[in-house]
């Protein structure tokens, strides 16, 4: 005949322990815990007496029923089977408390906790779960701040580079490492038809073309700014966007094609 382990042996009968100390309710006691009892207490109770009130008021928590067989400041705030010895049904039928205080409960709702003791308290099975090990990582993250380009601070960036903006220095001095020459400046056209497409995504008509070009003519940063600003202000432009992210969300206001 084999022999169980000793651990084993002990986790079973430890098992066995917790299990016998759980009350064992029926469905239809669950049931009228979850529809009749729990939104009582929830409407009625939790402002003052659960985990998420701002205040907790009397020590008591309601919305755990090892709290509520624990009780608060008072002693417990029920017993299960016996509502004539529960805290609650004496206070909700204010007796010695009056609870909740800012008006009484109905008949009927006093009927239904006091059903609910009768039973035994009713209340769901709370499943735990152990927290999984802490492990260490694998990564040293001050090593990581240390050597990491994106922990680094900014450093200035000397360039014999021409330009008006920063970022066209920086590029630029980039360009220039790789021994790569820059495009020579695009035609007033070209750059017109580019910040149309980009902005609104429709090409520009022959008369906005032409008016960009004569105000290019009298300052290409002028008439870009100009022409930036125009088209970002537009209701085009939250259209073009609107479009990329419909294709996103996979809209369509067709059917199979039709």
């Amino acid at each position: 005949m084999s022999r169980l382990p000793a651990f084993l042996t002990l986790f079973i009968t430890v098992a066995a322990a917790v299990i016998a100390d759980e009350p064992d309710f029926t469905n239809e006691q669950i049931e009228f815990f979850e529809s009749k009892v729990r939104p009582l207490l929830v409407r009625h109770c939790y402002d003052c007496h659960s985990t998420d009130a701002k205040v907790l008021k009397g020590g008591l928590y309601v919305d755990g029923r090892e709290q509520i067989l624990k009780g608060g400041d008072s002693g417990a705030a029920a017993v299960a089977g016996d509502p004539g010895k529960s805290l609650l049904i004496d206070a909700v039928n204010y007796k010695s408390y009056e609870m909740p205080p800012d008006a009484k409960l109905s008949g009927e709702e006093i009927s239904i906790l006091d059903e609910w003791v009768k039973q035994g308290l009713p209340w769901p099975p709370v499943t735990t779960v152990d927290a999984a090990p802490q492990q260490e990582s694998e990564i040293d993250w001050d090593q990581a701040r240390e050597s990491h380009w994106a922990w680094q601070p900014v450093k200035p960036v000397e360039t014999e580079a021409v330009g008006s903006d920063a970022i066209d220095e920086l590029i630029a001095a980039q360009r220039l490492t790789g021994g790569l020459k820059g495009s020579a400046p695009a035609p007033s056209h070209i750059l017109a038809r580019r910040l149309y497409l980009n902005l609104w995504g429709i090409p520009p008509t022959p008369e906005q073309v032409a008016a960009f070009v004569k105000a290019d003519q009298k300052g290409r940063n002028t008439a870009v700014a100009a022409l930036v600003d125009k088209l970002l202000a537009s209701p085009l432009y939250g259209q073009r966007w609107g479009r990329h992210w419909l294709d996103v969300a996979r809209y369509s206001d067709g059917y199979g094609g039709v």
